[in-house]
């Protein structure tokens, strides 16, 4: 059993992640911007309340002593309004706690746009999720796995995967019939069984993957179309697909304020290949998308 350090963890991805982390027998520090909503959530973990992480004071220094790894997964809590992500200062103060505590092995949450922005491809999220990553690869003393992850979907998740299948359900008419191309995802169990895989893996093999920032993902990439059709299948809702043209889309989402979120529909997306991740890990994800949205036949309400 080690003990871990997750920041974030009352996110989305963060709580699926700690109680992961408790089933595979690991005693988890979980960082928090707030007192738990229910006493039942995460009842064996330990509870560190960070009110803010970019100035956390010496809680997150004094949670990582002992702590064999850091998993950073705190994100700007105020994206969907539109703020600023502070990605250097949450950095900084994971850089402090770990540099302080000697922690050996940190894992970061960065995003696929990290490595797009890069490419030319103008995205302010991205650049400073390129940035966080700078700041956590040159700590001293601890070695660094970057993972830029795709859109990440599943129980309780915001984003396009979720809207799509709300659209879908509702049986709503959906102008994505000719949205062919190919885009890589996700699935939360999968990325929750890389991130205890990482915290078990050895030290040469988790050193060896800190050489360069990966890209995780389902290993079954799909078409926004075909995806919403999938997400029908999972719920019994057939997906009302019309084969709008590109053009017109994109000219309508314009009017509306919605061109980046169409873009984000109708555009590729491939993420690098898992074969580095699996040749140190024994990491395998499910490449299925009948059980990897199996979540959604559970009832919802409107």
């Amino acid at each position: 059993m080690s003990r871990i350090v997750v920041t974030g963890a009352g996110g989305f991805i963060g709580r699926a992640c700690v109680s992961a982390l408790i089933k595979a027998g690991h005693e988890v520090a979980a960082c928090l911007r707030h007192v738990p909503s229910s006493e039942d959530e995460f009842p064996t973990a330990e509870f560190v309340l960070i009110p803010d992480l970019a100035r956390p004071g010496s809680m997150l220094e004094t949670a990582c002593h002992g702590a064999e790894a850091i998993i950073h997964l705190a994100d700007n809590p105020d994206r969907a309004a539109g703020g600023a992500y502070p990605g250097r200062q949450f950095a900084d103060s994971v850089a402090r706690a770990a540099t302080v505590a000697s922690v050996p092995r940190i894992i970061h949450a960065s995003s696929i746009y990290a490595r797009l922005d890069t490419e030319g491809q103008a995205n302010a999220y991205g650049a400073a999720k390129r940035e966080a990553e700078s700041v956590l690869s040159e700590i001293v003393g601890s070695d660094a796995v970057i993972l830029r992850l795709p859109p990440v979907y599943g129980p309780c998740a915001k984003g396009g995967v979720a809207m799509l299948s709300d659209l879908v359900r509702r049986g709503l008419p959906l102008p994505f019939g000719s949205a062919k191309a190919p885009r890589d995802y996700l699935a939360l169990g999968n990325l929750t069984a890389l991130l205890t895989a990482l915290v078990e893996t050895s030290a040469n093999d988790f050193a060896a993957l800190a050489e360069a920032p990966h890209e995780p993902n389902d290993g079954a990439s799909i078409a926004t179309a075909d995806l919403a059709s999938e997400l029908g299948r999972a719920m019994g809702k057939p997906a009302r697909l019309l084969p709008f043209p590109r053009g017109l889309l994109l000219a309508l989402a314009s009017v509306a304020g919605k061109k980046d979120q169409l873009v984000a529909a109708l555009d590729p997306l491939a993420a690098g290949s898992n074969n580095t991740l699996k040749q140190h890990t024994n990491w395998n994800p499910v490449a299925d998308w009948t059980a990897n949205l199996a979540y959604l036949s559970e009832p919802q309400s409107d």
